[in-house]
């Protein structure tokens, strides 16, 4: 067992197919047989095992590997123990040889007899993975999207992170601070932060979900919205500004954006200002939300410059870039590095 204080918790080794040979803080994989032995806070355990063995099975396909994936409440199938020394490759002497000669020829007379019953049993191995996977889904009422986004109407960090975008990514609220938790594989997040994407989050912390594989899991879409294809990471290295498009098309003008400011609470900051930052009220106590990338902010003081806390918050929306440039973001975050406080 791995020791309580190892800087990657053992849930997430485990998940990357990993399991610990006994010695120290070394593991093995169960499918390449690489083992690593030496860890980093903040170790991306997934990371670490295709930079280890980019061809590993489990590593290009762990649905195709032959691994059974943990399902909370489920009873876990006893997994196989690692082979005995005797079994795994070595250097011997001459005499150690032939020793072994005799038990070797046994071992491989009977691999002769019972290829065909291994080969079979692989195979069952395999497609029994692949159908659990299938219907992988729990039996919750929250595999329909809708009844997901139902959940976050008590959600208190909507300007941070849409509901909408948490329950197209498979979670439901939990009804406790700021945590969710995927319909189809169990896993629970929170400490959400600015910018953060919930597809992206779901795979890096659960790459096993059969959600993120587009397997049939009873997943219920609210409609069949295409999704957006992610953007190059190195376009803005070239100097590329790629676009997608305003997240709410209907308060692209300035004027539908003023609209919507009927009954906001402050003087200061002036709604013309905001929506010249590209924020529309929602209607809500103070709350405002980007038509283009769709982050919100609330808690505005009469000091607060609209376009400097967009830019902290949301460096990455394109109509900031597009309107301030990046030299104006870079300068916005320096200045005021965006810090979030997270109350349990």
């Amino acid at each position: 067992n791995l020791a309580a204080n190892v800087e990657v918790e053992p849930q997430r080794i485990a998940k990357a197919g990993f399991f610990s040979t006994g010695l120290g803080l070394e593991v093995q994989c169960f499918c390449c047989g690489g083992k690593i032995s030496e860890w980093n806070y903040g170790d991306q355990v997934m990371a670490r095992h295709r930079a280890l063995d980019p061809q590993c099975p489990f590593v290009r396909n762990p649905t195709q590997s032959g691994n059974v994936p943990f399902i909370p409440g489920a009873t876990p199938t006893p997994a196989s123990p690692p082979p005995p020394p005797s079994a795994r490759p070595s250097i011997s002497t001459a005499e150690e040889e032939e020793e072994e000669e005799e038990p070797q020829q046994e071992q491989e007379q009977q691999q002769e007899e019972e290829p065909q019953q291994q080969q079979e049993a692989q195979q069952n191995r395999q497609s029994s993975t692949v159908r659990d996977l299938g219907v992988w889904d729990q039996g919750s009422a929250y595999r329909s999207e809708e009844a997901r986004l139902q959940s976050f109407r008590t959600w208190p960090i909507s300007y941070i992170v849409a509901p909408e975008r948490l329950a197209k990514a498979g979670f439901y609220y939990l009804q406790e601070g700021d945590k969710v938790q995927c319909a189809f594989c169990s896993g629970i997040v929170g400490h959400w932060e600015a910018c953060d994407d919930p597809a992206v989050e779901h795979r890096r912390h659960f790459p096993s979900c059969p959600l993120n594989y587009g397997l049939p899991v009873g997943n219920v879409p609210l409609t069949s919205r295409d999704s957006v294809p992610a953007e190059p990471q190195d376009m803005s290295e070239l100097g590329i500004h790629t676009h997608r498009g305003p997240c709410r098309p209907r308060y692209s003008t300035v004027e539908s954006r003023i609209r919507t400011y009927s009954d906001w609470p402050h003087a200061v900051p002036t709604p013309q200002l905001l929506a010249q930052a590209g924020f529309y009220h929602v209607g809500t106590a103070d709350q405002v939300r980007c038509f283009h990338c769709d982050g919100g902010l609330k808690d505005w003081d009469t000091d607060d410059d609209p376009w400097i806390e967009h830019a902290r918050w949301f460096s990455r929306c394109g109509y900031v870039r597009l309107v301030k440039g990046d030299e104006f973001v870079q300068q916005a975050r320096v200045q005021r590095p965006p810090v979030i406080a997270y109350r349990g």
